[in-house]
């Protein structure tokens, strides 16, 4: 097929304009969308780190409950009143120690704290 030959019909091609320039109100409405899509990252940002203070804060409590049956078990009398007050027993003891004095647990939680607390990427 010969290209000189094909009719180009010069009406359909009305409807493609140019670009035009953004208007200034399409500019703003950018900006709002640019906007709403930041607040909405730091949104969640901020409930995540929300979440993770109260996860931190109650890992705290847990340990500081560990700490305090640990040492009750160490310096605390044997019985009180007739009540035995020591109810772990040796195993349960090393394995509570295990877990509080791992290198592997402190790994976590200072690993964990250091990637929540660094300044968000832009």
């Amino acid at each position: 097929m010969d290209p000189t030959n094909q009719h180009i019909d010069p009406v359909s091609f009305d409807a493609i304009q140019p670009p035009r320039p953004p208007s200034p109100s399409d500019l703003e409405q950018a900006k709002k969308e640019e906007q709403a899509l930041v607040d909405g990252r730091v949104g969640v940002q901020t409930e995540l780190h929300a979440i993770a203070k109260r996860y931190l804060r109650y890992g705290a409590f847990l340990i500081a409950a560990l700490v305090t049956v640990r040492f009750w078990h160490v310096a605390g009398p044997h019985t009180i009143f007739g009540w035995t007050t020591r109810w772990l027993t040796e195993a349960e003891l090393q394995s509570m120690d295990k877990m509080l004095f791992s290198s592997a647990f402190g790994g976590l939680v200072l690993g964990y704290l250091k990637e929540i607390m660094q300044p968000s990427k832009k």
